[in-house]
């Protein structure tokens, strides 16, 4: 727009002084065209027009530049999901906002980080569980002025499930308009849900399932699968060059005698949680501990139950605990039950 604006002034200029260069002087009559006049308006608009120039100038030096996501990626607990990308060097950026793809299709910012900031987005928001599906983002740029710029392409996360049978199934990685990114997927598998993932398996970019043959060997047994690539993001003071799916456990089977409508009305909320916890024990079933474990099989808080009440409802007033998921442990007269809980 500026630039047309600053030809069409030009080109008036143009028609204004050859004429009068051209042609001697000659007394007119007519004051509001003397060749005074004239070239009064020819450098009123040879000023706008260099004006005009020097706002273009300066308008395109501190516009923000559309910044392309690096990565996104599910965080080791498989709590919540990571958006990357790489800081480019310019005064011209205020803030990165982040956008996620909701349920109607429709990409809405879920978060912003300051240019100064670590160039990493954790999207805590239950919505975008990473346990339940992959899920899409995107990445603008705003600038000192508080103009924002074009949304980036998206990128996908992977999301993994596994059957009772030992199937894993995966989506594929995506980014929009570019091709496969993966070279290899590596499917590990903790045996006793200890933390201990080792390599299983390994796939090749275009493929999405694997059967574990030792899947019945493993009972506690859980599942990730991560990623070789070429893609490697420096996200200013923290380097990432892989992406991952979201951990997938093995149900157990309810111990012998016990009605699964029983085990179902053991209630534990809110879940996730960031604060306090509430544990819910149905009548008819009778508690004496309960025990917390941590991811890696640590013991991060027990206590005992001798009397949480009539209606069964006991406020777990747990020590300040780090983002993760743990698996609580109910000691009862029926057995070892076990449930379990996020922290956010």
């Amino acid at each position: 727009m500026w630039h047309g604006l600053r030809i069409n002034l030009i080109q008036n200029l143009y028609r204004m002084i050859i004429p009068y260069l051209s042609t001697p002087l000659r007394h007119s009559s007519k004051p509001s065209i003397t060749k005074s006049n004239v070239m009064k308006t020819a450098a009123r608009l040879f000023v706008i027009a260099c004006a005009l120039s020097l706002f273009q100038s300066v308008s395109a030096s501190a516009q923000a530049p559309t910044v392309d996501i690096c990565l996104v990626t599910v965080d080791t607990a498989s709590t919540h999901n990571i958006v990357v990308w790489e800081k480019p060097t310019t005064e011209a950026i205020d803030s990165f906002l982040v956008y996620r793809m909701f349920p109607d299709s429709i990409y809405y910012e879920v978060g912003s980080v300051h240019y100064d900031s670590l160039s990493i987005f954790h999207d805590y928001d239950a919505n975008a569980d990473p346990n339940t599906d992959k899920h899409r983002y995107k990445l603008s740029t705003l600038d000192t002025a508080g103009v924002e710029s074009a949304l980036s392409p998206f990128h996908q996360t992977m999301h993994l499930t596994v059957s009772t049978a030992g199937d894993m199934f995966w989506s594929w990685y995506k980014i929009q308009g570019a091709s496969n990114p993966v070279s290899m997927f590596n499917c590990y598998r903790d045996d006793d849900g200890t933390g201990d993932f080792q390599v299983v398996n390994v796939a090749a970019g275009n493929i999405q399932a694997w059967n574990d043959n030792d899947f019945g060997l493993y009972p506690s047994s859980r599942y990730v699968v991560d990623v070789d690539w070429s893609i490697s993001c420096d996200a200013s003071r923290e380097n990432v060059n892989t992406t991952r799916s979201n951990l997938d456990e093995r149900v157990a089977a309810p111990p012998v005698g016990i009605d699964q409508a029983l085990i179902d009305g053991i209630q534990l909320y809110p879940n996730p949680t960031d604060g306090p916890v509430f544990l819910q024990i149905p009548s008819g079933l009778n508690a004496s501990e309960y025990v917390l474990w941590s991811s890696l099989g640590a013991v991060s808080y027990s206590q005992n139950l001798p009397n949480y009440g009539s209606n069964g409802i006991i406020t777990m007033d747990l020590p300040s605990l780090a983002s993760g998921i743990y698996i609580l442990e109910l000691r009862t007269d029926l057995g070892m039950l076990t449930k379990k809980l996020i922290v956010r």
